[in-house]
């Protein structure tokens, strides 16, 4: 855990178990999808414990665990898929019932780009997972309330929801016709000038001028 690589392997061998899993299975999904672990799959009720022992037979190291549709709703990963009153499936923001609505506070000491990421990752959520116009309304405006229990000023946030999400290009990826790219310990009033200065001397930058880096100091003194 916690190696660059973690993520990959696990989800190589939960791909192998998969394919093992289906091509053996006595019961057929109606559909299955899969993020690395985490399972959404429609299955007759009367099937489910035996697809769920035959899963737990492919590799013992690997053992599956099945949460049931419950008055007709089912949350998969932050996603929560819902019946309306006419059987359709609909979906919204799912949260963990220990969420805590606590973000990077607007006035720890950390680059304003990262606190303009977390509100727009947000907003973007907002517009995306829920499927109708009145859930995703409402999504925006609790994370509009969320932002501003966590000190974020209202004109900073109105600015967020104008300006599209952008895309942090990857310094290998960079104008190869750049010198350079630097990687430079955010400090408050230093890295900004450290930052004209490697503008004008034509080092490789992204969206933010750029690369920062937290140190992890500087992170515990919010």
């Amino acid at each position: 855990m916690g190696s660059p690589v973690s993520a990959v392997i696990a989800n190589l061998v939960m791909e192998d178990v998969e394919q093992r899993a289906l091509a053996s299975s006595p019961v057929k999904p109606l559909f299955w999808k899969r993020y690395v672990d985490d399972v959404a799959s429609a299955v007759n009720k009367n099937e489910i414990d035996n697809l769920l022992k035959h899963l737990n037979s492919i590799e013992p190291s690997i053992q599956f665990t099945v949460e049931r549709e419950s008055e007709g709703k089912l949350a998969f990963l932050d996603t929560y898929v819902h019946r309306n009153i006419e059987g359709q499936l609909e979906t919204d923001v799912y949260r963990k019932p220990t969420h805590t609505d606590k973000y990077l506070s607007f006035y720890s000491h950390h680059p304003k780009s990262h606190k303009k990421s977390v509100a727009k990752t947000l907003f973007q959520r907002a517009e995306s997972l829920p499927s109708n116009r009145v859930a995703r309304d409402n999504e925006r405006d609790y994370v509009l309330s969320v932002l501003r229990e966590n000190n974020y000023p209202r004109n900073f946030l109105n600015d967020c929801l104008k300006s599209p999400v952008s895309t942090r290009c990857n310094p290998s990826e960079g104008d190869s016709s750049k010198t350079g790219f630097a990687i430079v310990p955010y400090i408050q009033g230093i890295a900004e000038p450290i930052r004209r200065i490697l503008n004008n001397c034509d080092i490789e930058q992204d969206s933010f001028k750029v690369y920062f880096e937290v140190d992890e100091l500087t992170a515990l003194s919010d």
